[in-house]
């Protein structure tokens, strides 16, 4: 995030006097309850807003390459977005025009796609849609009078951001549809980052409470009384409106503290929660697909991103460092890991170094020996930390 909008934002907090008064709308909204209930009213959204769209559906991340496809249903419309030769992108109906087969597996990323091939009868289509032959059908369907080529929805890139509209081919303009939000999003180079992992959780609620109930900081001083209460603001969050979508930021409780030093030290990263919510299905920093199914039933993918440039960073510098350490724990991380610059990356091993705030294991194991019976462990050897820091086996 650029400086000066960091300034901005803080400047908003040193003004906003006590409990944070001034960061609080002019007046309350109401909701009628029949918005999270009437079926009506869900048919509605789901139309307007995940099928007619635009709607988020990735990270350009994500599709780096020639071939590399993501299928994903969105508004009800099963899509494939595929990274074509030239660079650009296609939004592929992932429905075979013959009997309507799937051509890619639902819910799935590949990498390095050259065709699809039906699974049915064997249809072949190349990653543009283009239906490439129909195999052993002895000319059988030579006299259709219409093409067969898998249909396609809008799709639009930028700032690192995919958008689709599921339910037809009119373009999209991302900067009209983003409100402004793009300046900001713009600064956290989207497009370099690298995707580690991706959950899934269903619950039974309404999609719009994920908003309504992220976006506030009143119940972290009764729900997060023991965790987050003691660390965080609960009086308000900075809000900002692009059209439909909005960033919020949630503060920690010393966020004054910055305000007291010369502005061109300013730095919001450290306290605050910065997230931005693109209507209708998605949050960043951490970027999170809603798919409602039912209005009383959300299923939520997390998809976690690490904001690491391909090829890797590192540096020697220790005051860069400790400011990444400073920064990352505004977010609520409680630490980062590091690893020697001369060692390589041993993915699923314990190679590196977890550098935290504060220590929270005060016993480490050391290693264990196998129990006589081949079977299960029969000891373990332990350490503790001494007053200096200094870690030492205790026993066997």
């Amino acid at each position: 995030m650029r400086h000066e909008r960091q300034v901005e934002l803080l400047q908003r907090v040193a003004d906003a006097g006590d409990h944070l008064r001034g960061l609080q709308a002019p007046a309350s909204v109401t909701s009628p309850a029949s918005r999270y209930t009437d079926p009506a009213w869900f048919e509605r959204e789901r139309r307007l807003l995940f099928r007619d769209g635009p709607v988020f559906f990735g990270l350009s991340a994500e599709l780096r390459h020639a071939g590399d496809v993501r299928s994903e249903t969105v508004g009800g419309v099963p899509l494939s977005v595929v990274r074509q030769a030239d660079g650009s992108l296609r939004a592929l109906v992932n429905i075979c025009r013959h009997r309507g087969a799937p051509v890619a597996p639902p819910d799935t990323v590949a990498a390095g796609v050259r065709a699809f091939t039906c699974p049915y009868h064997g249809w072949v289509y190349g990653t543009d849609g283009t239906l490439k032959g129909r195999p052993q059908s002895a000319g059988a369907f030579d006299d259709v009078g219409h093409g067969c080529d898998l249909r396609q929805a809008a799709v639009a890139e930028a700032y690192g951001l995919i958008f689709v509209r599921p339910g037809g081919n009119e373009p999209i303009d991302v900067d009209a549809f983003l409100s402004g939000a793009q300046h900001d999003l713009a600064d956290y180079g989207l497009g370099d980052y690298v995707h580690i992992q991706s959950r899934t959780n269903t619950w039974k609620m309404n999609w719009k409470l994920v908003l309504d109930t992220f976006t506030e900081s009143y119940h972290i001083r009764t729900l997060h009384r023991e965790s987050l209460l003691p660390r965080f603001n609960a009086d308000c969050t900075i809000f900002d409106a692009f059209g439909r979508h909005c960033l919020s930021v949630g503060l920690r409780a010393d966020v004054l503290d910055e305000t007291r030093k010369p502005v061109d030290e300013w730095s919001l990263l450290p306290y605050g929660t910065i997230q931005y919510f693109l209507v209708p299905n998605a949050i960043r920093v951490r970027a999170c697909l809603a798919k409602p199914v039912a209005k009383s039933e959300l299923p939520v993918r997390l998809n976690l991103w690490d904001a690491v440039r391909l090829g890797g960073i590192s540096t020697r510098d220790v005051e860069l460092a400790r400011r990444w350490l400073d920064e990352f724990e505004g977010a609520g991380l409680d630490g980062v890991v590091a690893k020697p610059l001369d060692a390589p990356y041993q993915p699923g091993k314990r190679a590196m170094f977890k550098i935290k705030h504060k220590r929270t294991a005060d016993v480490v194991l050391l290693g264990y020996r196998v129990h006589k019976s081949g079977n299960g462990v029969g000891s373990l050897l332990v350490g503790l930390y001494n007053e200096s820091g200094d870690l030492y086996p205790v026993g066997g």
